[in-house]
């Protein structure tokens, strides 16, 4: 591993060499010395430097050519990758049939049901039994073709207004035609880019209010991506399904945390509140959004687990009762 450092002034070319290097966002891979000759300081010489992290996998230096001091350099160029298709069931919950699971869910007697069972008892049945719902009212995704970023009119009319010019061009091969499909061609590729770059400032505008579409962006512009298949377990096996991989990821990140020292934890003073647990109430008056709520964004309501926001929302009539009136009862 190359270690040592140099200095250099900011108007050096070594410098602006590097300094552009880090403009473009480039990754340099080469991390040991690739020309080496006895009774002098190895260096770098030679650097492969790639515009996405995960094209190389790693390089290998090989012995030098003939009486050359320069390491030769091999290493694999990653072009495609095949596409990984998931097994985890994804609902489709803007074609869910929600009346009915709302009438459903208004003809369970959570009184009932819920004798003498603890918070607990009672949140694990109550997601059970919207799981239930789900499975009988929600149809599953269904793997389509994602549909390409829709230009503007005008642009669609340039385009076919060059695919004439193309074919004028082709039946009488004279300058003025090859000209006038050349001007037409230049202006479709300003207007192409030009829609790109706005779409481009949109999205990082967007980030705040709707992340998804933007990692959606960076991971779509990614030629090699990331993919979670399988974690090996203690007993050497692979996990098989994305659940068994996502219960054994907390097991990798614990290895990162540092062990704390309890014996020095210092005492909490217990502090006096001038309420009680007794005094609060819940209902469907005094909880805002329980009743006839206003229409709510998809993005801006956060559903329970796996549950997406646009199922919350949609299922407030059918669990209010069971939300606002029973669990906050025993709490």
């Amino acid at each position: 591993m190359v270690t040592s450092t140099v200095a250099a002034s900011a108007a050096d070319p070594a410098s602006l060499f590097f300094s552009k290097a880090q403009e473009l966002c480039f990754f340099q891979h080469v991390t040991e010395f690739t020309r080496v000759r006895q009774h002098q300081a190895p260096f770098v010489l030679n650097y492969v430097f790639i515009d996405e992290e995960n094209l190389i996998d790693s390089i290998t230096y090989e012995p030098p050519l003939a009486k050359s001091d320069h390491v030769v350099l091999t290493w694999n160029l990653l072009t495609a990758v095949q596409d990984i298709k998931s097994t985890q069931r994804k609902y489709n919950y803007h074609k869910g049939n929600f009346s009915e699971m709302n009438i459903s869910l208004q003809s369970v007697n959570w009184d009932d049901r819920w004798m003498g069972k603890t918070v607990n008892e009672m949140w694990t049945d109550f997601t059970q039994i919207l799981k239930e719902q789900v499975d009988l009212h929600v149809p599953l995704k269904t793997e389509g073709r994602k549909r390409a970023t829709r230009l503007s009119k005008q642009t669609q009319k340039m385009i076919r207004e060059r695919s004439k010019a193309w074919q004028k061009y082709r039946q009488n091969s004279s300058g003025r035609n090859f000209a006038e499909y050349k001007r037409i061609r230049n202006e479709v590729n300003r207007s192409i880019r030009r829609e790109e770059h706005l779409e481009r400032k949109r999205i990082l505008k967007g980030i705040k209010g709707n992340p998804k579409r933007f990692y959606g962006f960076m991971r779509h512009r990614q030629s090699v991506k990331d993919n979670v298949i399988a974690l090996k377990k203690e007993t050497g096996e692979l996990t098989e399904t994305d659940q068994e991989t996502a219960d054994l990821l907390p097991t990798y990140f614990q290895q990162v945390y540092t062990i704390e020292d309890t014996t020095s934890i210092p005492q909490v003073v217990q502090t006096v509140f001038g309420w009680k647990d007794t005094n609060l109430k819940f209902d469907t008056d005094t909880v805002p959004g329980s009743g006839e709520a206003a229409e709510i964004e998809d993005r801006e309501i956060t559903g329970p687990r796996q549950y997406s926001s646009t199922f919350v929302e949609r299922m407030r009539i059918g669990c209010s009762k069971a939300i606002v009136d029973d669990l906050p009862a025993v709490i």
